[in-house]
C-alpha cells in the first residue's frame, strides 16, 4: 500500500478517536476548609460497639435476616454557632458489591454470610461512603445517634468472630 494512503488512513482514524473523547459535561467541586467545627469527644474517636453473641439460627436461612440493633453515638462538643448541621459518612470495606453492609474483618475462622449494617435511629440504613441524614446542631454539645446490627448476606451463615471496622467523617453544613 502507498505510504500516502496509509498516512491518510492513520490521520482519519486518529480524528475519529478524538471525537469519542468529547466532553459531555462539567463537574465543579465546591466546599471550604474551616477551623470552625465541633470537637469530637475523646470517647467517640475510637468507639467499640458490642453487637453481642448472636445465634447463627437467627440469621440463617435467607438473605436480609437481621439481629437486634445496638445503639451507639458520636459525641460532639464545643460546636460554634456557625455549625448549623452535620452529616456523618461511614467508610470501610463493603460485603462484595453491596455498599450497604460493612464487611467483617478478615481473620482466621471469621463468620461468613453476614455483614454489619449501620443505620440512623429510625432504622434507615446508611450505605458506606454515603452521607447520613442531616443532624441539626446547637451551639455547644451535640449527640449524633446511630444503630448497628448484623445482617445476613445469603441463606448460609457460619459461626466465628464477626468484627468489623469503619472510619467516620463528619461533614459540617
Amino acid at each position: 500500500m502507498d505510504k500516502k494512503v496509509l498516512l491518510g488512513i492513520a490521520i482519519a482514524a486518529g480524528s475519529l478517536c478524538s471525537a469519542v473523547q468529547a466532553s459531555d459535561g462539567t463537574i465543579n467541586f465546591t466546599g471550604s476548609i474551616t477551623d470552625k467545627t465541633c470537637t469530637i469527644d475523646s470517647g467517640s474517636k475510637s468507639l467499640n460497639v458490642p453487637l453481642g453473641n448472636v445465634s447463627k439460627a437467627s440469621l440463617h436461612g435467607a438473605s436480609g435476616m437481621k439481629s437486634s440493633p445496638t445503639s451507639f453515638q458520636i459525641g460532639l462538643s464545643g460546636c460554634p454557632e456557625t455549625a448549623k448541621a452535620a452529616t456523618v459518612k461511614f467508610d470501610g470495606k463493603a460485603t462484595g458489591s453491596d455498599q450497604s453492609l460493612l464487611a467483617l474483618n478478615g481473620v482466621d475462622g471469621v463468620a461468613t454470610g453476614v455483614g454489619i449494617e449501620i443505620s440512623d435511629v429510625n432504622n434507615n440504613p446508611i450505605a458506606l461512603y454515603t452521607a447520613s441524614p442531616e443532624f441539626t446542631l446547637v451551639q455547644g454539645a451535640n449527640t449524633l445517634k446511630f444503630v448497628a446490627r448484623y445482617v445476613s448476606t445469603g441463606p448460609v451463615v457460619t459461626t466465628g468472630p464477626a468484627d468489623g471496622t469503619s472510619q467516620f467523617t463528619i461533614v459540617y453544613k
